[in-house]
């Protein structure tokens, strides 16, 4: 999506089946927390949880309109492909 993520400490978990990336970030300024697995020769999957408020939904270009105002949690869990990415 194109956003900033910056993060001050993440784990990183490698071993000969794959790796783990697994931390609280940030992403163009909102907090969240992100993990990211990949096994060898497989897709990898994401997790990512946050919430966001009226102006960090603007800064990321998420218009629900007039019908949606506060805080709102989010979940996003997908797997990330070479050829074709899931996303929920």
């Amino acid at each position: 999506m194109n956003q900033k993520l910056e993060a001050n400490t993440l784990k990183v978990v490698a071993n000969n089946n794959g790796f783990q990336v697994k931390g609280d970030v940030k992403i163009n300024g909102q907090p969240a927390a992100l993990d990211y697995r990949k096994l060898n020769d497989a897709d990898a999957d994401i997790k990512l949880s946050a919430t966001l408020d009226d102006a960090s939904r603007a800064r990321l270009g998420l218009d629900l309109g007039p019908a949606v105002s506060g805080a709102i949690p989010i979940k996003v869990i997908g797997k990330i492909g070479d050829h074709d990415s899931r996303v929920g």
